[in-house]
């Protein structure tokens, strides 16, 4: 008797473990089939290019800027940080803005948020420029995959996810628009919330705050 009881509650114990295990990997794969929620927008998103505007007007090419920006970024804190849009480079016919920590943010991984430009369309597409080959650690990468995502008024963009080295790469969309290039991107962002910045520099083209052609 004492043997049947034992018997039975290992067997019980075992299929216990299975349970557990299964279970596990079931919620994992689930809730990687489910888009991810967007993080919340940083405090000035729509007032912060205000201050550079008329720099960026020397582009010549019509501003797509984003009226969302994630506030997740590197920095996994509870501290809401102010964060300055800083230009990086102006030319004829491209625009490159950093989104920073400091006025004077240069793009150096301390202090950069994100990045957000505009040039005329390459002829290289949106991946040539990506590279995981590049980069030392491949297990200090995004789990998103490079993707293909629909954007408003039927465009499509291509998601890039961030990549680390020695320092961290933005997560990018990129998409092309009437002859233009167009990238937003967030360090270590994810698909959704920058499908979300992406969507809303599309929608906010005919606000004359952006001061610029369509």
């Amino acid at each position: 008797m004492r043997r049947f009881n034992f018997k039975w509650i290992l067997i019980a114990l075992i299929g216990a473990l299975f349970l557990i295990v299964g279970g596990s990997w079931w919620l994992r794969g689930v809730n990687a089939d489910q888009p991810s929620q967007t993080a919340p927008p940083i405090a000035n998103a729509t007032t912060i290019f205000q201050p550079v505007l008329s720099q960026l007007g020397r582009a010549q090419v019509p501003l797509r800027l984003p009226t969302y920006i994630p506030s997740r970024g590197q920095r996994q804190s509870s501290e809401s940080l102010p964060v300055y849009a800083t230009v990086d480079s102006v030319e004829s016919g491209s625009y490159a803005v950093v989104l920073g920590y400091s006025k004077d943010c240069d793009g150096s991984n301390a202090c950069r948020l994100g990045t957000v430009t505009g040039e005329v369309q390459p002829t290289r597409s949106a991946q040539d420029d990506y590279s995981e080959s590049d980069y030392l650690y491949p297990d200090r990468r995004s789990e998103e995959p490079v993707a293909q995502v629909t954007l408003t008024n039927g465009k499509t963009g291509t998601f890039l996810p961030w990549r680390c080295a020695t320092n961290c790469t933005d997560a990018q969309i990129v998409w092309d628009e009437n002859g233009y290039r167009y990238s937003v991107g967030i360090k270590l962002g994810d698909r959704a919330s920058l499908t979300r910045m992406a969507n809303s520099a599309i929608e906010n083209a005919n606000s004359s705050s952006q001061g610029g052609a369509q």
